[in-house]
């Protein structure tokens, strides 16, 4: 499974800091693969 996946107690503690660095607002942890975090919709007409 790649590194990006996986609950917070897996993210090692250098990678921890860095994310409260430089996201400190992002919540984006505990997600697994399948979960939707976002969706972005672009329309135009033809």
């Amino acid at each position: 499974m790649p590194a990006c996946h996986g609950g917070p107690a897996e993210i090692p503690d250098g990678v921890k800091a860095r994310l409260a660095a430089e996201y400190p607002l992002d919540q984006a942890t505990g997600y697994a693969p399948g979960m939707v975090r976002g969706i972005v919709s672009i329309k135009r007409s033809l």
